[in-house]
Order: C-alpha cells, then structure tokens, then sequence
C-alpha cells in the first residue's frame, strides 16, 4: 500500500497501533478469563467429588456397622436358647453347646470383621485412587491455563514489535519525510501547512527549514 502524503502515512500508522493495541488488550484479557474460569471449575469438581465420595464412606461404615448389630441380636438368642434347654437336659451337653456357641460367634464376628476391614480398605483405595485422578486433571488444566497464558504474553510482545516498527522512525527509514511545524507538532494537510511562515522536514538523515508556498496572511 502507497501513501502519496506524508499524513496519510501517519494517519494509517496511528490506526493501525491503535487496532493493534486494542486487539492485544483484547486476546491477553481473554486467556486470563478462560484460564480464570478452567481453574474454578476443576477445583469445584476436585472439591464436589471428594465430598461425594466421602459421604459414601461413611453411609457405607454406618451400614456395615448396622449390619453386625443385627447379625449379633439374631444370633445371641438361639444361642442362649440352646444353653438353656442344655441346662435343662444335662450337664454336660450345656458344656458342649456353650463351648461350640462360643465359637460359632466368635468365628462370625471374626469374619464380620474381616468383611468390615476388607470393605474399609477397599473404600480408602478407591478414594485414594480418584483423588489422584483429579490431582492429575487439576495438573493438567493448570498447565495448560499457563500454556495458554504463555501464548497471549507472546502475542503481546509480537504486536509491540510490530507496533514500533510502524513508529516515525521506521516511516523515515523506508523512505518517506514528515513535516511538522517550529515547535514539533506534526502536519497533517497542506492547508494546516500554509498556516505557519516556516515548517520543519525531518528526513531520515536530518531535518530541513521550509517555507510554505501560498501560506496564508494574518
């Protein structure tokens, strides 16, 4: 694209940092935001899980521990039903029915309670496991927020090169001047020029005095 004034030159220059800017602003809120919002939601899920899994642990205790209750009611009386009618009988089969009762509950309970702790175990595991699981998942989200942080910082810093290379000093160096009045400030038309007795033009090796042609008479 050709500019057949120096103020147009500048005047595509100052829209496009302006867009440029804008755009960078625009991708760097962007990737906060997203990465703002994918750690929320991992550390909800993160959080929401444990505390459904650890509500199952204890409904599953509490149940089990239910269990061994009812198991130990129904089994006590037909034991002590036995000993009473081996009372009655005789002697010594009382003996061999209390003995044999004795150790048919203490092998129930030793088994309800190996039951309990194999089931314990298993819970711990599985919560264990899952806990891992979404460690990993927050692990991987984090990273990939920073990733995506990482690319809009790069972003950034390409449209500020970008930016200073469309600066007065790059517009000289490829060739075109730039006329700004005594005190510096920059002319955008001819008929702002023919305003002053005298304009600078700044080339790429050195400013030169003007004076306008046609200026204006107070």
């Amino acid at each position: 694209m050709r500019f057949d004034t120096p103020s147009k030159v500048i005047g595509h220059i100052s829209g496009t940092i302006h867009t440029n800017a804008m755009q960078a602003d625009e991708n760097f809120r962007s990737a906060m935001l997203y990465a703002h919002r994918l750690t929320a939601a991992a550390e909800s899920q993160v959080e929401s899980t444990f505390l459904n899994l650890q509500q199952d642990a204890m409904i599953a205790t509490h149940v089990m521990g239910g269990r061994v209750e009812h198991l130990f009611q129904t089994i006590r009386p037909a034991a002590q039903q036995l000993i009473y009618r081996a009372e009655q009988e005789n002697e010594q089969l009382f003996l061999f029915i209390h003995n044999r009762c004795n150790t048919d509950l203490t092998a129930v309970m030793t088994e309800i309670t190996r039951y309990r702790d194999s089931l314990m175990s298993d819970t711990f595991h599985t919560l264990t496991t899952i806990e891992l699981g979404l460690e990993q998942v927050r692990q991987s989200v984090m990273q990939y927020a920073a990733l995506r942080i990482t690319d809009a910082e790069n972003r950034v810093k390409g449209l500020g090169r970008e930016i200073l290379g469309l600066g007065p000093k790059a517009t000289l160096n490829r060739g075109f001047a730039i006329a700004r009045t005594i005190d510096g400030v920059p002319i955008v038309s001819a008929e702002q020029a023919k305003q002053y007795p005298e304009l600078n033009i700044e080339f790429r090796d050195g400013i030169l005095k003007v004076k306008p042609i046609g200026q204006h008479n107070d």
